[in-house]
């Protein structure tokens, strides 16, 4: 519910660039409610959707007026405990110890890390928390744009200007760099922000004169509306390196014990 762009339609408000990339994958039939105030947003969801028996809260962990069934927590590899401080000092909204209230911990973006490194962070995340602690990474699914999708692997040896309007554009940097491209540099407008009118063209024309191509996050896109011929979107995905059943199992017994308690 922040950041929001009006770019479409969701249950009668704004409909956000995240919202944007879900109704782009899942269609518009997936209801979706943006809203700051999660308490009202569920009233929402509930008054209109009174089928609906499971909702996934984005960002929710510290909305603690919202009774929950499980607490996933994810823990960026790249940038671990927010730097071991709070806003504004570091990344944190509340202490590390927080964790002792998750069920479920990820570290994510773990492709950057040797699996010694992640065996360490994940010993030291489990000092803070009985629950079990997975490991997962991004991986380049698909390169699409300029008529047609081709492999990731057609960014190996490209020149490129990334465009990221996320809340941690190195981390896309990375992955082209992982692909085997050469950023020349990453337009960054903000997390949430698109790029200002005619930015996107003004680019494609500097890439075209530097022989570049310019690539995009799939949130970007979502953000940015009809795409120029020559921008290319990456698109990623997550894959668990460790523990993928202990979530899938974690889930479908909250899931059950959600029906189970409605029928």
């Amino acid at each position: 519910g922040y950041g929001a762009t009006v770019v479409g339609e969701a249950e009668g408000g704004p409909l956000n660039d995240e919202g944007a990339e879900l109704r782009s994958r899942f269609g518009a039939s997936l209801p979706q409610v943006q809203q700051p105030d999660r308490v009202e947003g569920f009233r929402r969801l509930a008054a209109r959707h009174p089928d609906v028996d499971a909702v996934v809260l984005d960002d929710g962990f510290q909305h603690v007026q919202v009774a929950r069934d499980l607490d996933i927590v994810l823990v960026d590899a790249q940038r671990p405990l927010g730097y071991g401080h709070r806003l504004p000092r570091g990344l944190l909204r509340e202490s590390p110890q927080a964790l002792a209230r998750a069920d479920v911990v990820v570290i994510t973006r773990c492709e950057s890390m040797s699996p010694a490194d992640r065996a360490a962070l994940a010993l030291r995340l489990g000092r803070l928390t009985e629950a079990p602690v997975l490991a997962s990474e991004v991986r380049a699914t698909r390169l699409r744009g300029g008529g047609g999708d081709t492999s990731p692997d057609a960014l190996g040896g490209a020149r490129v200007i990334a465009v990221a309007g996320t809340g941690h554009p190195e981390a896309f940097v990375n992955t082209l760099a992982e692909l085997g491209a050469h950023v020349s540099r990453c337009v960054t407008p903000g997390d949430h922000r698109a790029l200002a009118p005619g930015a996107l063209e003004a680019l494609c024309a500097e890439a075209r004169g530097d022989g570049a191509l310019v690539v995009m996050t799939g949130k970007d896109a979502a953000k940015a509306g009809a795409l120029p011929e020559d921008v290319r979107v990456l698109e990623i995905e997550v894959a668990f390196l460790e523990g993928e059943g202990v979530l899938l199992e974690r889930v479908r017994a909250a899931c059950g014990e959600v029906r189970a308690a409605s029928s």
